[in-house]
């Protein structure tokens, strides 16, 4: 089982994401949603320098907010500061979308981004059937292609879970959209290995839902944890989440 914390950015975040590593907390997420939030590259980055274990995850990002290189760059930047500690979330900028009146991406566009996004932080860019051997001209110091990215996909629905299961990438779910495990997907892309996790959306500092009969989601200890650190992010103007995972 793995824990996060899901802020806005803002000033001071990288004050909460050392609370959150120190609580043993797994992973440590900004949104995305320009227009509502300040910027989540701007906060991690902050954040990288001040942490050294703690996953760092912008959720989500969607192709309805940005170009596919200007992601990558982001995140490729983010990989420099902090090696193998950065997470993708993708989806399809539901939030952001309504923000400015326009409806969210579809699932087809989605795919497409992720694959886009993993192809570039890992060496090169595609364009549908296109391949133009796009890459980054100056990785190293700059940008950060050598250590892996882990890459999620934001699914409350089949179309979402499949594109997530072709692209072998992680599942981001809230709790009333669980997607049911099911056979492989045939049409995943066999040079990517399975992804193993399942993240789950969670209380928003409310207390855990319970399971019929059952205990909070994650265990007593680890849903105390949270919502102490919950309580530090209020502290600090900002409503803050977690997820249980």
């Amino acid at each position: 089982m793995r824990a996060g914390i899901v802020v806005t950015a803002h000033p001071g975040v990288a004050e909460l994401a050392v609370q959150a590593e120190e609580l043993g907390f797994s992973s440590f997420w900004v949104y995305d949603t320009p227009m509502v939030h300040g910027d989540p590259f701007v906060a991690l980055g902050l954040c990288a320098q001040a942490t050294s274990r703690i996953k760092l995850g912008v959720g989500v990002t969607s192709p309805a907010l940005r170009s596919a290189p200007a992601a990558a760059s982001g995140f490729a930047s983010l990989n420099a500061l902090a090696p193998g500690q950065v997470v993708c979330g993708i989806g399809t900028g539901n939030s952001a979308r309504s923000t400015l009146g326009m409806p969210p991406t579809r699932a087809a566009e989605l795919e497409t981004f992720t694959a886009a996004l993993q192809d570039l932080c890992a060496v090169e860019y595609r364009e549908g059937d296109r391949f133009g051997g796009v890459r980054f001209l100056h990785a190293g110091q700059q940008v950060n292609t050598t250590d892996s990215i882990e890459f999620l996909v934001a699914a409350l629905g089949p179309k979402a879970a499949a594109a997530a299961g072709r692209r072998a990438a992680g599942l981001v779910t809230g709790p009333d959209h669980a997607v049911a495990d099911g056979p492989a997907d045939p049409g995943r892309d066999p040079g990517r290995p399975p992804c193993p996790h399942r993240h789950s959306g969670g209380c928003r500092g409310r207390r855990d839902r319970r399971p019929a009969g059952g205990r909070p989601t994650g265990g007593d200890g680890r849903v105390r944890q949270a919502h102490r650190c919950c309580r530090s992010v209020a502290s600090m103007g900002t409503r803050p989440s977690h997820v249980i995972e």
